[in-house]
Parts: C-alpha cells; structure tokens; sequence
C-alpha cells in the first residue's frame, strides 16, 4: 500500500522530466529506504527550464537512485544518484533563440 503511494509520488514528481514513467520498473525497498530507476527515457522539454541553447533529441538516464532515510526523515538527508546518463542534443534553431533574452 505504502509503496504504491510512494510510486505514485515519484511518477507525478519525474513525470514532468521522463516519457513514459512505468510504475512497474519502480523498485521501492521500504525498510532500506532506497528506490531505484531503470532506464528512463527524458522527455524532450526536461531541461526547458534551464534556458539552454539546446533541445533534447535523445535522452536516457541509465539509473537513478534515492535513498530515503525514512526513520531519521527529519533529522538525515536524502541521497540522489544518477548515473549512465546519455544525451544527444541539437542547438536552437536561430528563429528561437532570443538575444535579448541572453544579455538579461
């Protein structure tokens, strides 16, 4: 029940930055407090709000992991790992790219 809840969170949270977040690839151990991630594809808009002068053509993240200190969650910090991550990105066509913007 719990992890399910949790599962939904992580979906809702990452859904904005992976295609195609399957639940089931969701690997939630609660008493160690780790989930792990397999295999995300990113979404094309998942670094839109970094104002790069790129788009995403291809991106995977090979494996995430977050260690959730359940039984200390107020007084321990949370670890993020990320790793394998793969990108193939392409500049902004010129026609978006907006100097103004740039001198800002």
């Amino acid at each position: 029940m719990l992890e399910r809840w949790v599962a939904s969170i992580f979906s809702t949270y990452l859904g904005r930055y992976v295609k195609n977040l399957d639940q089931h690839g969701l690997q939630i151990s609660m008493w160690s407090g780790e989930v792990v991630l397999n295999d995300m594809e990113l979404s094309p808009e998942a670094l839109d709000e970094l104002d790069l002068p790129i788009i995403i053509d291809k991106g995977i993240i090979g494996k995430l992991r977050i260690e959730i200190p359940w039984k200390n969650f107020y007084s321990k910090t949370c670890k993020i790992e990320v790793s394998d991550v793969k990108l193939v990105v392409l500049p902004i066509k010129a026609t978006d790219w907006n100097p103004e913007y740039e001198e800002k």
